[in-house]
């Protein structure tokens, strides 16, 4: 196994160990077969530093499942070079799948993150999707779960006119906001705080992200430490033979973000 950029090995791989204060369950990672890694999303970078964590534990580097609204246009042929992620159309998200079991059937094991876009809540998952649970039953590979969870200070992104109204009264002087999820903080009393709905919060977040450079800023800048949390792997063997039905898609998926959602602390409320 390769990084793609030789450096990588020597800046990405020592601050990626720095900042990964904890790491348990790696013996649940097989290191010469495939399968699909599956946990909670709480930042653009989690794909970074999972596939950095596992660099030299696995035989083959993990291939992520993006979607394509992270990066301007201009910038997604480089960093799919680069990365080797395999992108998400809005419009035909099930197509990435195909790509994604192809794959899987070489020896390459996929990550994906079955919450979707990235808008955490405070304490609880989002709804998950079904594509980890459609990979797995397609190529009877285990499924590893693995929790992520930030325990640094709230992120500080800069804003423009753009979303100004949503943030009114929650500006610095040099134009800046603290975030965390679902919260806004005011950056001169951290007591004082405002909810925004999901609405709001995905409104905000694809501006940010649809920046690269501001994105990446915040991320380094702040203080962060990150725990992984890998679990024990989930087999669905015992499906092969079952009709395949939406109602068994939505109940597999609801073990394993149960799953999930013990291994990062948070709870999981979509159980039908």
């Amino acid at each position: 196994m390769r990084m793609q950029f030789p450096l990588s090995r020597f800046t990405l791989i020592p601050y990626i160990n720095q900042i990964v204060s904890t790491c348990t369950g790696l013996e649940y990672v097989p290191r010469d077969k495939p399968f699909i890694l599956a946990g909670n999303h709480i930042s653009f970078f989690d794909g970074v530093v999972l596939t950095t964590k596992l660099f030299g534990h696995c035989k083959h580097s993990i291939r992520f499942i993006s979607n394509t609204g992270v990066l301007h246009p201009s910038l997604r042929p480089l960093i799919q070079r680069w990365t080797k992620v395999i992108y998400k159309d809005k419009t035909k998200p099930a197509l990435c799948l195909t790509p994604a079991t192809k794959l899987l059937r070489r020896g390459i094991p996929i990550g994906i993150f079955p919450e979707g876009l990235r808008v955490p809540r405070g304490n609880q998952l989002s709804r998950g999707k079904t594509g980890a649970i459609r990979l797995s039953l397609a190529t009877q590979l285990p499924i590893i779960p693995v929790g992520i969870i930030s325990t640094g200070e709230p992120h500080q992104i800069h804003i423009t006119k753009q979303t100004q109204p949503l943030v009114s009264g929650f500006l610095d002087k040099k134009n800046r906001i603290l975030t965390t999820a679902h919260t806004l903080v005011d950056p001169y009393n951290h007591t004082h705080h405002k909810e925004l709905s999901a609405t709001e919060m995905h409104i905000l977040h694809e501006h940010i992200y649809s920046t690269l450079g501001d994105g990446y800023e915040h991320y380094f800048k702040h203080n962060n430490t990150i725990a992984l949390h890998f679990g024990k792997p989930l087999s669905l063997q015992s499906h092969n033979n079952t009709p395949l039905s939406y109602s068994l898609l939505r109940s597999l998926t609801n073990e394993l973000m149960l799953t999930i959602s013990q291994l990062c602390n948070r709870s999981y409320e979509y159980t039908k």
